[in-house]
Formats: C-alpha cells, structure tokens, sequence
C-alpha cells in the first residue's frame, strides 16, 4: 500500500498492526506533538514504547496523556538529553538493565 504525504500515522499504522504488536519503540520527543502522536499509534496497537524524556516529568506527562486514551499501553519512562552524551550512556544503561531483547 501506497501512502501519501497527507496519510495518518493511525492509517499506516493499522496497515502494519501485526509487525507493530510485541515490539519495542523508542520514541524521542514524546512528550509533545509528533512524537506523542506516534508513541499513542504505537502504544494503541501494542508496541512496548520507551519514553525518552529530559526530565522524568515531562515522560510521566506523556505517560498520563497516552493512559487516558489508552489504558493498556505498555510504557516505560526514561530520562534523556541527547545533547549529553553522559545522558545518552545513562539512558542506554538503563535500558539494558530493563532485559528487552533488541533488535536493529
């Protein structure tokens, strides 16, 4: 299927909702606009979706926000400023830690 550039994230979304369910995103900048809408569209179709926040406030917020559409959704809030590379480790580290098999 061919999508144009007015498509919905919800619309390709549904198109691939069986690659989606059981997988792991992490989406940065979800907290607010694009990157929250994504995060909802992937939560609501049952992706495991990381929070990658700068403040652990602002990932709780997004948490909240994703929660009330979607109870479900498996999240988890992470602190990160990628423009420390100290933060960047911290945040990889605790990201092992969490035991979530990655692939890339």
């Amino acid at each position: 299927m061919k999508f144009g550039r007015k498509a919905r994230a919800s619309e390709i979304a549904q198109q691939y909702a069986d690659n989606i369910k059981g997988k792991v995103a992490i989406v940065t900048g979800s907290n607010s606009g694009i990157g929250l809408q994504t995060a909802k569209v992937l939560a609501s179709h049952g992706a495991k979706v990381i929070i990658p926040c700068r403040t652990m406030e602002k990932a709780r917020g997004a948490m909240e926000t994703i929660k009330k559409d979607y109870p479900q959704a498996d999240l988890v809030p992470l602190q990160l400023e990628l423009d420390s590379l100290a933060s960047i480790r911290a945040f990889v580290k605790r990201f092992l830690e969490l035991n979530i098999r990655f692939i890339c």
